[in-house]
């Protein structure tokens, strides 16, 4: 190899590598698995289940805002009120409760009562110049990341040293692959 040949290599490998679309392996898996870790697991970046449904305030729910449907009725359990007028809504003790009669996790919080979060966070990953960044697109679900953030802390959105070490192994691995052809 000449050393004209030589330096050609390098700088078609230093081209690929200053590419950031070359990082996209390594990020989606590491965002995949805070995917999840935050969805289906219930972690926190700490490692900690993210929280507990409430079990003390009581709460109606519209069935027509529910991912599944229940039996509307009153505090007293009846489906109709005195007068006769049919109830709307569904009376639960508690939100965990509501979510163990829609046969949802209840166990440790897991943000997936509609899917509709975890989708919008799963398909948030993007390119913004150099930079990879997810969060949420839609509007309905910045106000959920706010509230839960409020609520649970930003823990629940950081990423783990766990996650880190992932990602720092990939772009080794990615970098020696390139550097060795």
């Amino acid at each position: 190899m000449t050393t004209n040949d030589f330096f050609k290599k390098l700088d078609n490998q230093l081209e690929k590598i200053s590419d950031a679309k070359y990082l996209f392996t390594c990020v989606s898996e590491v965002h995949a698995r805070q995917v999840k870790r935050v969805f289906e697991q219930g972690l926190n970046s700490d490692g900690v289940k993210i929280g507990h449904y409430d079990t003390t305030q009581p709460l109606y729910v519209n069935p027509l805002r529910s991912p599944k449907k229940f039996p509307t009725k009153g505090k007293s359990g009846q489906s109709t009120f005195k007068g006769g007028g049919e109830h709307k809504t569904g009376y639960f003790d508690s939100y965990k409760s509501f979510r163990q009669a829609i046969s949802r996790e209840t166990g440790f919080v897991n943000l997936r009562l509609t899917e509709n979060l975890k989708f919008d966070f799963t398909n948030s990953l993007i390119l913004n110049g150099n930079v990879y960044q997810s969060g949420v697109n839609r509007n309905e679900n910045v106000d959920k990341v706010n509230g839960i953030s409020k609520k649970y802390g930003e823990t629940t959105w950081r990423i783990t040293q766990g996650e880190k070490d992932i990602f720092k192994k990939c772009v080794t691995l990615k970098l020696l692959d390139t550097l060795n052809n």
